[in-house]
């Protein structure tokens, strides 16, 4: 995969905008992954409706993402799994279901452990919420048989799933 230069923000979004995805562009290598980076900073700073509002190129990020190999379905992961946990915060647990089953199909193609880990996380509270307990405790076994299967993951790898400390 060659160099790909990162996309700025939609120009209808205001110029904060830019900072928050020039930075995770850069920090991250390449242009489809900073509506992940950006998904999460806002998520971690409780600012639904702004992500929310960034559903959109979420959703249009993680599409074609899937179909790029180990990395692209890895990004898509993360994206369905951002978006699932959304819903989950949003009240609507059915479509947090769906998402959260697409991120750990994505997780599965890309054979990354802690994706995979990451993508259990966000299926387990809409799994629990509809009544499928023992669905949510066999993805969370899957990903801790692959976690401790591989090599080591490193606090920064963590981090950069969402489940550091």
């Amino acid at each position: 995969m060659g160099t790909r230069k990162c996309t700025p923000a939609p120009q209808s979004w205001p110029p904060l905008a830019d900072a928050f995805v020039a930075e995770p562009c850069r920090r991250l290598g390449h242009h489809t992954a900073w509506p992940v980076a950006l998904g999460q900073r806002l998520f971690a700073l409780g600012a639904y409706e702004g992500l929310g509002q960034l559903l959109p190129l979420l959703l249009a990020s993680a599409y074609p993402s899937e179909q790029q190999g180990p990395s692209g379905a890895a990004l898509a992961a993360r994206l369905w799994g951002l978006v699932s946990r959304l819903a989950v915060k949003q009240g609507r647990t059915q479509d947090a279901g769906v998402q959260a089953a697409r991120a750990g199909a994505a997780a599965r193609r890309s054979g990354d452990a802690a994706v995979l880990a990451a993508a259990a996380r966000a299926a387990a509270p809409p799994l629990r919420r509809t009544g499928r307990a023992g669905k949510t405790l066999s993805l969370l076994l899957e990903a801790h048989t692959q976690l401790t299967a591989a090599a080591r993951t490193t606090a920064a790898q963590l981090d950069a799933e969402g489940l550091g400390g």
